[in-house]
C-alpha cells in the first residue's frame, strides 16, 4: 500500500509540475490590453509588448509598418485584436530602384535561465497575395526566441520561418485561414531574459506579371499573427519525477 501511494503521490505532484511548468510566460497574449483595457480598438500599442520597425525610407516608424486590429485578431472575443502586418507599404522592386522594403518586430522579455529549454507559439493568418508567400519578394515572416544577456545583447536565436511552413492554395497563394506555429530552443550559458518575437522582414507590395507582360499589383496582401504562448520545457522535470517512482519500486 505504501508503494502504490508513493507512486500515486508522484504521479500528482508529476502533473502539477507539468502543469506549472505550461504555464503562459507572457503577459497580455492575446493583445488585447492597451492601458489595462480590452477595448477591441484600433492602437498602435499592446501592453507589455514593445513594436519596432522601419519605414521604406529607413526611418523607424513601427506605427506604419503594423498596427493592433481587432479584425486582425484570431478569435471573435469581446474586445480581441491580433497584430496586422502592413507589407504593402513597402516600396515593391519593380518600381523601387533599388528596392525599399518595410520591416517590422513585435516582442516581450520575460526573465530567462541557462540550461532550460523553451518553447513558442502563435497563430498566423495570411491573405491570398501576401508578399512573404510571392516567390519574387524578399519578405520574411519569423516567429522567433532569442536568448538575451543582462545587457539585453542577443546571445543566440531560434528561428522559424513561417512563409515556408504554411498552408497555401494550390496556386501557392495564401488561403486566409489561421495555423499554429511552434518554434523551440535551449537557453545558452549567460542568459538571463527571453525575448519572444514575431518579425516581419523586408514587407514589400506584392506583384506579378500578368498575361500581357505588365506588371500589376495584386490584393488582399496582409499577414496578421495573433495568441501568443512562451513556456518552459517540461520534460526535464517530469524526467526525474518519473526516475523517483522507479527508485520506490
Amino acid at each position: 500500500m505504501m508503494r502504490i501511494l508513493s507512486v500515486v503521490a508522484v504521479s500528482f505532484l508529476a502533473l502539477a509540475a507539468s502543469n506549472a511548468l505550461a504555464t503562459n510566460l507572457l503577459q497580455n497574449p492575446s493583445l488585447d490590453f492597451d492601458g489595462g483595457v480590452a477595448s477591441g480598438a484600433e492602437s498602435a500599442t499592446a501592453d507589455f509588448w514593445t513594436r519596432t520597425g522601419f519605414t521604406d525610407t529607413g526611418n523607424p516608424d513601427p506605427e506604419t509598418t503594423s498596427l493592433f486590429e481587432p479584425w486582425a485578431a484570431h478569435n471573435a472575443d469581446p474586445g480581441a485584436r491580433g497584430l496586422w502586418f502592413k507589407s504593402f507599404l513597402g516600396g515593391a522592386l519593380w518600381w523601387s530602384n533599388p528596392p525599399s522594403p518595410v520591416d517590422s518586430d513585435l516582442y516581450q522579455d520575460v526573465p530567462g535561465m541557462a540550461g532550460e529549454t523553451y518553447e513558442l507559439s502563435a497563430w498566423f493568418k495570411y491573405e491570398k497575395y501576401y508578399s512573404g508567400l510571392n516567390p519574387l519578394q524578399p519578405t520574411q515572416t519569423l516567429l522567433a526566441i532569442d536568448f538575451l544577456a543582462a545587457d539585453l545583447s542577443i546571445l543566440a536565436s531560434s528561428m522559424l520561418d513561417v512563409d515556408e511552413v504554411i498552408p497555401t492554395l494550390p496556386d501557392g497563394t495564401g488561403d486566409g485561414q489561421w495555423y499554429q506555429f511552434s518554434v523551440g530552443g535551449v537557453a545558452p550559458a549567460g542568459t538571463a531574459f527571453v525575448r519572444a518575437r514575431a518579425s516581419m522582414v523586408d514587407g514589400t507590395f506584392s506583384y506579378r506579371i500578368n498575361p500581357q507582360g505588365q506588371w500589376e499589383g495584386l490584393n488582399p496582401q496582409s499577414a496578421f499573427v495573433d495568441d501568443f504562448v512562451l513556456t518552459p520545457e517540461p520534460a526535464t522535470g517530469l524526467a526525474l519525477l518519473a526516475l523517483l517512482v522507479l527508485r520506490r519500486r
